[in-house]
């Protein structure tokens, strides 16, 4: 049997045991078995923290001994260890070792749970990005203001409001147009070819002349005039003069006023658009008559001006002597061929 000093040593606390022995009899510690060879040196302190220098292979260990181990490790050199290590069977690291990990793993942990708060907003950090400045945090917070619906607009109730009653007019009762038998003959009868178709009047009848004259000499050359009746603006008077006119065949004689006191103011001389009742066969002082052509209108007036115009879709021709118009009436067109229609006084409202 091997002495004490010929025994493996335990690492742990140094103390020498046999071989069969698979723990150590001190510190309960698992064998480690490990053999020095020949040039191998082992010194082994007396005191407390000898080291014991082996060299298995290539590398060197060194392990600090306690007090007991130290008096028990041989002295000489030329012991060889066996190294008979199952990592399986590692022995236990001490209590003091156990707990070397924990205070830095906790440290650890407890920064990846400070940064995740962080990271994910539920630590304010006091950062620039998350905090409110002093002058924001004295602002008022705004808050969206809340959308009432608009009020249901009513639509005003329809008012039915009936049309007021148009009042009539009343109706002017106009007296009749004097009647053709009201004008009496005054004077001698004048011939035909004594009451040419002139710019001033019909032959010695001279525009202006009292209406009771004027008429009662025509009566009394032409016979009893055929009709009567209102004159208006289309027979050459002025908006809102009143006036009235008589008719022998083709001639219509045009007054102002009343027969009383009204005055002869122009002549119409026209072919009739119909039969005719009578013919009163009058012609300019010139000649012309109504049926002649424009070429004989113009042969005639060559002296003169003759203007011709379209109105309301009817041509028209115009005589003047200088600015001054003579004589004016419908022709059936402008062309030499046109025939004259009529043959006119002016107006007895000038034209603007």
């Amino acid at each position: 049997m091997a002495t004490s000093a010929q025994l493996p040593l335990c690492v742990y606390c140094g103390t020498s045991r046999p071989a069969d022995q698979s723990r150590c009899p001190t510190c309960g510690k698992t064998w480690i078995d490990i053999r020095v060879g020949a040039a191998a040196a082992i010194p082994v302190a007396a005191a407390v923290g000898a080291t014991i220098a082996a060299e298995s292979g290539g590398g060197g260990i060194a392990t600090t001994l306690p007090p007991a181990a130290a008096a028990a490790a041989p002295a000489a050199a030329g012991e060889e260890f066996l190294q008979d290590w199952d990592h399986w069977d590692e022995p236990e690291p001490p209590r003091r070792d156990r707990f070397r990990w924990v205070i830095p793993g906790v440290l650890a942990l407890a920064v990846v749970v400070v940064y995740g708060l962080i990271f994910f907003g539920f630590l304010d950090t006091g950062s620039e990005a998350t905090s409110t400045s002093t002058d924001d945090a004295a602002q008022p917070a705004v808050v969206a203001p809340t959308t009432t619906a608009a009020p249901t607009t009513t639509a005003a109730p329809t008012t039915a409001a009936a049309a007021p009653t148009t009042t009539a007019a009343p109706t002017t009762t106009l007296p009749p147009p004097p009647a053709v038998s009201s004008f009496s003959a005054t004077g001698d009868p004048i011939a035909l070819n004594q009451l040419p178709l002139k710019n001033k009047g019909i032959g010695p009848i001279a525009i202006g002349t009292e209406a009771a004259e004027a008429a009662g000499r025509l009566t009394a050359s032409l016979g009893t005039a055929e009709a009567s009746g209102f004159a208006t603006e289309a027979h050459g008077l002025c908006a809102g003069d009143s006036g009235f006119w008589l008719q022998w065949g083709e001639l219509t004689a045009v007054f102002s006023g009343s027969p009383e006191t009204g005055t002869f103011v122009s002549y119409r001389y026209a072919l009739p658009q119909g039969p005719a009742t009578s013919h009163i066969d009058l012609r300019t002082l010139s000649g012309i008559r109504a049926g002649d052509s424009v070429a004989d209108l113009e042969a005639t007036y060559a002296q003169f001006t003759i203007a011709y115009e379209p109105i309301a879709g009817q041509d028209y021709f115009a005589l003047y002597e200088g600015d001054q118009l003579l004589l004016w009436g419908p022709i059936g067109s402008m062309q030499s061929a046109g025939r004259i229609e009529g043959i006119f006084s002016p107006d007895a409202c000038p034209a603007p």
